[in-house]
C-alpha cells in the first residue's frame, strides 16, 4: 500500500530545511513507486542537491545464488586498494558489514535513495552504491571520508579493510 509505505517520509518533509533535505525527501517518496523508469530530476531553475560522488577503490556484485538475503562479493580492485591496509582483498571474497553496520542494515539505510523496478535491478544498484559515497545518501550515512568493509574469504576467515572515498577519475581498474 503506497500511502502506508508513505506515511513514515512525512517527517522527511517536515524537516527539509534545506534543498538537499527536501530534494532526498522528494526521491524516496519517488521511489517508492519502485518504478526504474520514473525519477526526480532537477528542473533548469528549479531547487539542486549538491552531487558529489566519490568511490573506494573496490567493486562488488550480487551472488544471485539461492542466498537470501542476496550476498554481496568483492568483483575488482583498483590498483590503489593496495595501499590501503595490511590484507589483500581478493575478487570473491564476501561482504559481511560496511562500516560496523550488518550489509542488511546498510542496505535498510541505502534502499530509499535507489531507483529500480524488480529485486535483482535492486540487488545490482545496491551492488554500486557499495562502494559510493554520494551525497544523496544524507547525513545519516555521511562516512566522513571512508569506508571500513568486513570480507570474508573462502576458507571462512574474516578480516577488515579500510579503505578512503577517492576522485572516480583517479582511480585505475
Amino acid at each position: 500500500d503506497f500511502a502506508r509505505d508513505a506515511e513514515p517520509l512525512e517527517a522527511d518533509f517536515l524537516v527539509a530545511d534545506t534543498n538537499d533535505k527536501l530534494v532526498r525527501a522528494l526521491i524516496k517518496l519517488s521511489n517508492l513507486r519502485r518504478d526504474r523508469h520514473l525519477r526526480v530530476e532537477p528542473a533548469a531553475a528549479g531547487i539542486r542537491i549538491e552531487d558529489e560522488t566519490q568511490e573506494a577503490p573496490i567493486r562488488f556484485l550480487p551472488d544471485y545464488g539461492d542466498s537470501q538475503p542476496t550476498r554481496f562479493f568483492v568483483s575488482t580492485v583498483a590498483d590503489e586498494a593496495e595501499l590501503y591496509g595490511d590484507v589483500q582483498v581478493q575478487p570473491g571474497d564476501v561482504l559481511t558489514s560496511v562500516s560496523g553496520m550488518p550489509v542488511t542494515e546498510y542496505r535498510r539505510r541505502v534502499e530509499p535513495v535507489l531507483r529500480y523496478s524488480t529485486r535483482a535491478q535492486g540487488d545490482w544498484e545496491f551492488a554500486i552504491a557499495l562502494n559510493t559515497e554520494e551525497s544523496i545518501f544524507g547525513p545519516e550515512l555521511d562516512l566522513e571520508g571512508e569506508v571500513t568493509y568486513s570480507l570474508e574469504r573462502a576458507d571462512g576467515s574474516e578480516y577488515q579493510i579500510t579503505m578512503p572515498f577517492l576522485e572516480p577519475d583517479s582511480l585505475r581498474w
